[in-house]
């Protein structure tokens, strides 16, 4: 059977109903870890993360999915499915700048994103993805204890810890069990 031709106008993503799954082309992304609500720069070089931007330039929402590859996989080799977490956040792209070899991207999170199943991985990945997990913040509290020759003070210091998911609310509950 031979393959199916796309035309260019139609989109590869289609629009997203709330909290329904949908296809989306993947960017996987190195040493990086990118948050909904921020807004990044990435650099693009490899073919397969040209041609998943390209597929998400495409689409009328210009979105994509980026996830974290995991730390034991090697930067020497494609990327494939088995090496990428499930969780990531879904992307809109901003602006794009071609030079040379690279793509030079500026991204903004939107919203976490988990990946449900793999649609294709040549030429590029693209896989079926559903609403994330929700976070759960807790807040952290730590006090030192200080001497600093003039007598003794105590310090506090305060921080907010994200979590995700079942674990995270055992973690929740150890956090606020040690520093709250």
């Amino acid at each position: 059977m031979p393959d199916e031709i796309r035309n260019p106008e139609t989109p590869l993503t289609p629009p997203k109903r709330e909290g329904q799954p949908f296809e989306i082309p993947v960017l996987p992304l190195q040493n990086t870890t990118l948050f909904p609500d921020t807004m990044v720069p990435l650099a693009v070089g490899r073919p397969a993360s040209i041609a998943a931007v390209e597929a998400a330039l495409a689409s009328e929402e210009k979105l994509i999915g980026c996830i974290s590859v995991r730390p034991e996989k090697t930067a020497d080799e494609d990327t494939k499915p088995a090496d990428l977490f499930e969780v990531g956040t879904l992307v809109m792209i901003k602006r794009m700048e071609h030079v040379e070899d690279t793509l030079h991207l500026i991204v903004q999170g939107t919203e976490r994103i988990r990946l449900m199943a793999w649609e294709q991985t040549e030429p590029f990945l693209r896989a079926r993805a559903g609403p994330g997990l929700p976070l759960l913040h807790a807040e952290v509290h730590e006090h030192i204890d200080r001497d600093d020759g003039g007598g003794h003070h105590r310090e506090a210091r305060g921080g907010v810890v994200v979590l995700d998911g079942d674990h995270g609310r055992s973690q929740a509950s150890r956090v606020c069990a040690n520093y709250c």
